[in-house]
């Protein structure tokens, strides 16, 4: 059971959640229920997908996780992987420390974002790129969708060095 109108409507609605719509707030809110629970029932169905996150829900500080936009999140990236699933199947113990300086090494080169990508590709993880919504301060979670890894990245702080840190950390919570 969800507050419909907790969902960051307004937000959702400029990033295309809402195919073509275009109402004011108030609107929204009117339709929150039949704007936003198709979206979700196709990915949690009965059960949301885990996700490991850098963030805790309660950070240090005034700064409290907006739960609604992260599982909108969430759902956005569940549905990335899908439309986009990697080459191969995952095997479970396949990211192993050798594994991730092999990956790393891709650092070097100037496509190695894209070179990562495909690396995890052949290896049957699914990296997805998706941006934050407001109030959930992520980099990055790694998912299960079914036996599917996730591995998703908001490029919150869009630097080179922050991919390959965020990219390399949820890679460990796959491990």
């Amino acid at each position: 059971d969800y507050d419909y109108t907790k969902f960051p409507l307004m937000e959702m609605m400029e990033r295309g959640c809402f195919a073509g719509v275009k109402y004011g707030l108030a609107k929204l809110r009117e339709n929150a229920e039949e704007l936003v629970a198709p979206l979700l029932r196709p990915v949690c169905g009965q059960t949301q997908p885990q996700a490991l996150l850098r963030a805790p829900l309660h950070q240090s500080g005034s700064r409290t996780m907006d739960e609604y936009a992260l599982l909108i999140w969430r759902v956005r990236v569940v549905n990335k992987a899908r439309k986009s699933p990697p080459r191969a199947s995952f095997k479970p113990g396949s990211v192993t420390s050798a594994w991730l300086r092999d990956l790393a090494k891709l650092s070097a080169f100037d496509g190695g974002p894209r070179l990562a990508q495909e690396f995890l590709s052949k290896h049957g993880i699914c990296l997805v790129f998706e941006k934050h919504f407001t109030k959930t301060y992520l980099d990055g979670a790694a998912m299960l969708d079914g036996d599917q890894p996730i591995v998703a990245l908001t490029l919150r702080h869009d630097r080179l060095d922050n991919f390959w840190f965020a990219l390399l950390h949820e890679l460990v919570h796959v491990a």
